[in-house]
């Protein structure tokens, strides 16, 4: 109403600018005719002096006006005319334009009822004749333009349905009853469709005069739907058969769907779950924990798997491997929210077994059974960790010196308990970064992270070498103990864990050669030296085998008669290219087992050469071997003496054992009472290197020994150092004393020879009367004493 009012305001407004145009122009001519009229008459009396030329000027006057006016009439006849046309050939365009809009919308009406497959119908109650659209004839399989009325449409319908369309059809008439109704009909070739049928009637005074409607083909929908069904009927199969629990919730969490597998695993049946919530089915706490991470994947909008701990209705606690996520319809939009859980108490249970074993079978493999300290294994896999970072640090090396000894004397018992003490000492005395390995026996290893220089290394370990200097208390029993420790630095000295351990090995044994109860760091020339060691100790395995090896003598002088009364064993090596020194390859003989192998050749030979001696008569005394300290702790080594001179036939009187003090010191009971069971056999027991061990005095008065041998760097330097004078005089005094002989070695000049003499010295042995010589030369010389 108001748009219809809007045009005729519109209309209304133009009539009146037309006509407000058309006075304008008439009053615009009116004027200007009138003024033409008054001034150009005066004009042409002005200029005109006869009325010839008066009466010739108005008519030129008037033709003038006309061709004006003509002019003037032609141009608003002109604009009137084209504004007229242009005016209808637009009313012209918009005509054809709505027509075509027209025909596109019932073109587009056609196609929109073709791809729906949606026709109308109708027909009049009174004729019962009928119409339907082409869509319609073609869904029925009829040309369109073929008459039709009710009695024809309703053959096209299944034997099934027809009942139902006619039963629709007749309430429609009768009541004006709509009727909406999915029906099978069969089309013209016989083919079998389903349709939507609606029916609608056209009222007029309260009585049905129409009746219409639209038919839809519905097969492929229906066709889906059955597919759908068969589908869900699957679905349901083997949903309610999985032995996993299946469930569906909705976004306020009642359950929607709750399989059997869900059933057996919470104990309640199935049916009274659906419509439930959690609260229902588990604990309250635990509904609390489902309702939190359900949220969660609802907010993500992704599936996730996570294991929930819950405890079911009847109180039993179970663990659930639940797979949860949202479900969206084909719009995008979430409505719910499934999920699938599967029973994993039993498996959970086994793998924290399997766990549990895993973890004391990798704890075992990577751990020290007796300290619990990490192994060889861990420390491998440490030191590669670190070894992948730029960060330096020290790998140091560490030997318990004379542990053995220890674990020999006191039982292995005893020998673990003080490994456990030194465990504990080690962890306290290094950073609590430190990395504390035991690599087996009495073998430690430390990774140390390296700060600024070696001054923080050096001060960790000098504090270890501190509390090693105190006594520890092991079963009730002070013992004392040193270490010796090597050290190599990543990445400076070496880069991998082979090299490092190769590296920290040749610096501790650097360090037990300088002394022990010490450290060294690794340098390059170590290397050198233990490549040096190695090509010593497999050669010295070929000498062994090959008579490189070989036994030369220096004679022992009576200080008085300058009679040789003895010899001292010294074992050489010849070489084809050169000659080594024994102070070269006896120490590295004494950390292999070359030591007894060695010890026992030079034991042989001089067993067998005192018999030949003393058959020959030129043994003047005895010949003294050296035996080291390992050689003498060997538990063999009795029985090695007894099978020797079983074998040589020679007596022990005429053999002088010869050991070092260092040796005594590390056992003095057990060195004791050796050699206690060495005297009474009858060899003569001779102590080398006396003054350098620093003896407990209450050692040596009990210590079983015939001789003692003043070490040459007393000898070597007396003439000129005053403390050295007054320790040779006070062990030569001390020897007698204890009735005991007193040797000096090394003596080289007169003078130390007659200061000797003055205090007292039994024997003599040095290059002043014989330097040491070979068999032959050796022999000779006692032939001419």
């Amino acid at each position: 109403m108001k748009s219809l009012m809007d045009n005729q305001h519109i209309d209304n407004i133009k009539e009146t600018v037309v006509f407000k145009n058309a006075f304008v122009i008439a009053a615009a001519y009116l004027l200007f005719g009138m003024i033409w009229i008054y001034f150009s008459d005066r004009v042409a009396e002005m200029i005109s002096m006869n009325s010839h030329a008066l009466g010739l000027l108005q008519t030129y006057k008037g033709w003038f006006f006309i061709f004006i006016t003509t002019l003037l009439l032609f141009i608003l006849t002109y604009r009137f005319l084209h504004r007229q046309f242009t005016e209808y050939k637009q009313n012209l365009y918009e005509q054809n334009r709505l027509q075509a809009s027209l025909r596109a919308k019932d073109q587009l009406l056609s196609q929109t009822n073709h791809i729906a497959k949606i026709g109308g119908w109708s027909f009049d109650t009174s004729t019962l004749q009928g119409k339907w659209t082409d869509e319609l004839a073609f869904m029925h399989e009829v040309p369109p333009d073929e008459s039709i009325d009710l009695e024809k449409a309703l053959g096209f319908y299944a034997p099934k349905s027809r009942p139902i369309i006619e039963k629709a059809i007749d309430d429609i008439m009768e009541r004006g009853v709509p009727f909406d109704l999915q029906l099978e009909i069969i089309t013209r070739s016989g083919i079998h469709k389903w349709i939507r049928n609606i029916g609608a009637p056209l009222m007029r005074a309260e009585k049905v005069i129409k009746v219409q409607g639209v038919i839809q083909d519905i097969t492929e929908q229906r066709n889906a739907q059955q597919e759908i069904d068969r589908y869900n009927t699957f679905l349901n199969t083997i949903v309610n058969s999985s032995p996993d629990a299946i469930f569906v919730k909705d976004l306020e969490g009642k359950y929607l769907l709750f399989n059997e597998g869900a059933a057996n695993a919470v104990g309640i049946p199935a049916d009274k779950v659906i419509g439930r919530t959690d609260e229902f089915v588990f604990s309250s706490q635990a509904a609390m924990e489902i309702k939190k991470l359900d949220n969660q994947i609802i907010e993500s909008g992704s599936v996730q798997s996570h294991e929930e701990d819950l405890i079911t209705a009847n109180g039993e606690e179970k663990m659930f491997l639940v797979t949860k996520g949202p479900i969206k319809n084909s719009d995008g939009e979430l409505f719910g929210l499934f999920g699938i859980s599967r029973d994993i108490t039993q498996q959970k249970a086994d793998q924290k077994q399997l766990k549990s074993e895993k973890e004391r079978y990798d704890y075992t493999a990577h751990h020290d059974i007796l300290t619990g300290l990490p192994n060889n294994l861990s420390l491998m896999e440490y030191t590669k960790a670190m070894s992948l970072e730029p960060a330096p640090f020290a790998f140091m090396f560490i030997d318990l010196d004379a542990f053995k000894e220890i674990n020999d004397s006191y039982g292995h018992a005893f020998g673990d308990q003080l490994l456990i003490q030194i465990k504990s000492m080690l962890q306290s005395v290094f950073p609590k970064d430190a990395f504390i390995v035991r690599t087996g026996g009495d073998e430690f290893v430390i990774i140390l992270k390296c700060r600024e220089d070696k001054n923080g290394i050096k001060e960790s370990i000098e504090n270890l070498i501190m509390h090693l200097n105190h006594p520890l208390s092991v079963l009730n029993i002070d013992i004392y103990i040193t270490a010796s420790i090597g050290i190599a630095l990543y990445p400076d000295d070496a880069r991998s864990y082979e090299e490092l351990l190769q590296k920290s090995d040749t610096a501790m044994y650097h360090a037990k050669k300088i002394g022990k109860n010490t450290f060294s760091f690794y340098d390059a020339d170590m290397t050198k030296n233990t490549l040096y060691r190695t090509t010593i100790m497999t050669n010295l395995k070929k000498a062994l085998t090959s008579d490189e090896l070989t036994v030369y003598f220096q004679p022992q002088v009576d200080s008085k008669t300058e009679k040789i009364i003895g010899a001292e064993a010294l074992i050489r090596w010849f070489t084809p290219e050169e000659t080594i020194s024994p102070a070269v390859f006896i120490p590295i003989a004494e950390e292999s087992s070359l030591i007894f192998d060695i010890g026992r050749f030079v034991l042989n030979e001089c067993f067998k050469l005192a018999v030949k001696w003393s058959a020959l008569g030129l043994l003047n005394g005895r010949i003294s071997v050296n035996v080291s300290a390992r050689q003498l702790i060997h538990p063999d080594f009795l029985m090695i003496l007894e099978n020797l001179l079983e074998e040589t036939k020679c007596d022990p009187k005429w053999i002088e054992i010869e050991i070092t003090e260092s040796s005594i010191l590390e056992n003095p009971e057990k060195i004791i009472l050796l050699l206690e069971k060495l005297r009474d056999k009858g060899f003569h027991i001779s102590l080398d290197d006396f003054g350098t061990g620093y003896s407990s005095m209450s050692y040596l008065k009990n210590l079983p020994i015939n001789k003692l041998k003043i070490d040459q760097s007393f000898i070597q330097s007396i003439m000129g150092e005053q403390k050295n004078q007054t320790i040779v005089q006070t062990i030569i005094a001390l020897a007698k004393g204890l009735r005991i002989e007193v040797i000096a070695e090394g003596v080289e000049t007169y003078d130390e020879l007659e200061f000797l003499n003055l205090c007292g010295i039994d024997s003599i042995q040095g290059y002043y009367y014989y330097k040491p010589m070979s068999l032959e030369d050796v022999e000779a010389v006692l032939q001419k004493n």
